[in-house]
């Protein structure tokens, strides 16, 4: 329009009328408004604002909702917003059409306060609390309808050193979420119910240190779930290692051991394939390593991991062809609360597994970290701990990069990691390391190695990587350098992505 229309959000009652007060002096007549005004008074200054009689309103705890002035073309928030509702509620005050109307200018003077995240969470109407999805929706431009939602780069570096500051995912922040749906629903929510309904991502309770699994998480809100030691250890181990869905072959099996006593081998490929699962030799062992929990019988301290999922394999072979639930999980699944709750885990692991290609071991462009790599090439041990950056394997070596370096001072920060043409990655093996190093001899020269790329663009963004696809080691590429300011050895090639970059994963993770 020709003039502004604006309604200013504010804190404090003596604010605002200093605020109205230093407006109008200034040549742009404002008038201040609290909740000690009658609605008389209200509707009177509304009705100058539209007219044009004055230029601003300063409100104080009003118009959050509940009011409809369309000649609005102007916000202006001076108060933190501790809730992205309100945020919302605050900004739709400017978002009805009106006659000679083309936009509205928000003008947020509050930006870099310590819970400026959820200006992203409100606009994207993210509930998830996921921080990768946050990060993900501050860095890349998002979509809602025909809304583009794009932050500029101060805007995203201080949403995004807020995110890396707080803990979305606390036992406050998942009550009420909790209790919101509970209301909803009429019942106690399960994790499907979370999935189904868009709000908190179910993989956040399995990635709750503070939580062993959903039923731990019940518990603390005061529900009355019983089960017994064991049966709390069998939750653990699918929320925790099978509920994130990156590999449909475990679920589908206890899927099918929940109806029926025996499963032959032969039936449970048939269901791989009716899944596009794909399915060797190699696959059929990790997936026994797996479900026997052998998998995760690595010593760490005095004790090893398998015992905190119970020691006992959740699935054995009655023979070579022939699956099993060992007797004590067909047992426990006689008792309701534990049934409901194990039954629950693997739905949701199955309706997370939909964003994963299970024709393949790894989705492009989906996350993993070291253990899930360890998993999912089929390695008969968990040897994530010892890896690092990479680990050499017989046929498979999957490399873990780390883009942006928090701290030059870090082990990290010595290997000068560039990206070039999208495509083209200059990596460093670990020091000291040399071209006649048994290592780089066995990754240099072992006919059909495979090079699994994982990169993070720094080290906030915790455990997972972004899967760039394999690689090939450029030969002409491939020297010894002297790395840091002690000049230890390392080897340095470019690593040829199969895929180019897309041009979002690029920015997500390279700019």
């Amino acid at each position: 329009g020709t003039k502004a229309k604006g309604l200013v959000f504010c804190s404090r009652q003596e604010e605002a009328r200093e605020l109205a007060r230093l407006f109008s002096q200034k040549g742009h007549p404002a008038v201040a408004l609290t909740n000690e005004d009658n609605e008389k008074r209200r509707n009177e200054v509304v009705a100058s604002l539209v007219k044009g009689e004055i230029e601003y309103i300063v409100a104080v705890d009003l118009f959050n909702e509940g009011i409809d002035i369309p000649a609005l073309n102007q916000i202006v928030m001076l108060r933190n917003t501790q809730s992205s509702i309100v945020f919302i509620q605050q900004l739709g005050r400017g978002l009805r059409k009106y006659p000679g109307k083309d936009f509205t200018v928000v003008l947020d003077f509050i930006g870099n306060y310590k819970n400026n995240y959820m200006i992203p969470l409100a606009l994207n109407q993210d509930t998830s609390r996921s921080k990768d999805q946050a990060k993900r929706e501050t860095r890349l431009p998002s979509f809602i309808d025909v809304s583009t939602i794009n932050f500029s780069k101060i805007a995203s570096e201080k949403i995004l050193a807020s995110l890396d500051s707080v803990k979305l995912d606390g036992m406050r922040e998942l009550r009420q979420s909790y209790h919101d749906l509970k209301n909803k629903l009429g019942r106690v929510p399960l994790l499907f119910d979370f999935y189904q309904y868009g709000s908190v991502a179910p993989i956040v309770f399995a990635q709750n240190h503070g939580l062993a699994s959903y039923a731990d998480f019940l518990g603390k809100m005061g529900e009355d779930v019983n089960l017994s030691k064991y049966e709390n250890e069998v939750l653990s181990f699918v929320t925790k290692e099978l509920l994130n869905g990156k590999r449909i072959h475990e679920l589908l099996l206890l899927e099918m051991l929940l109806e029926q006593d025996i499963v032959k081998q032969e039936d449970y490929l048939a269901q791989l394939k009716r899944h596009h699962a794909y399915v060797n030799d190699e696959l059929l062992a990790s997936v026994d390593a797996i479900l026997s929990l052998d998998f995760f019988d690595i010593k760490q301290g005095k004790t090893t991991k398998k015992a905190q999922y119970g020691k006992l394999p959740l699935v054995e072979r009655s023979n070579l062809f022939d699956y099993q639930l060992n007797g004590s999980l067909r047992s426990a699944l006689d008792q309701h609360d534990f049934k409901n709750l194990f039954v629950d885990a693997i739905k949701t692991g199955l309706a997370l597994n939909q964003e994963y290609d299970n024709q393949r071991q790894f989705t492009l462009y989906q996350q993993y970290d070291r253990k899930d790599a360890c998993r999912l090439l089929n390695w008969p041990k968990d040897v994530s701990a010892p890896m690092y950056g990479y680990r050499v394997g017989e046929q498979d070596t999957p490399i873990f990069i780390t883009y942006h370096k928090d701290d030059h001072e870090k082990r990290n920060a010595l290997y000068r990691n560039t990206l070039a043409d999208g495509r083209s990655l200059r990596w460093y093996t670990r020091v000291p390391r040399h071209l006649d190093s048994d290592e780089v001899q066995r990754l240099l020269n072992t006919r059909g190695m495979n090079l699994y790329i994982f990169v993070k663009r720094s080290d906030a963004d915790g455990k997972q990587f972004f899967y760039l696809g394999k690689a090939k080691i450029q030969v002409d590429s491939v020297r010894e350098e002297l790395l840091g300011v002690k000049k230890k050895p390392a080897v340095g090639m470019n690593l040829m992505l199969k895929h180019p970059l897309s041009e979002s994963m690029h920015e997500l993770l390279f700019e």
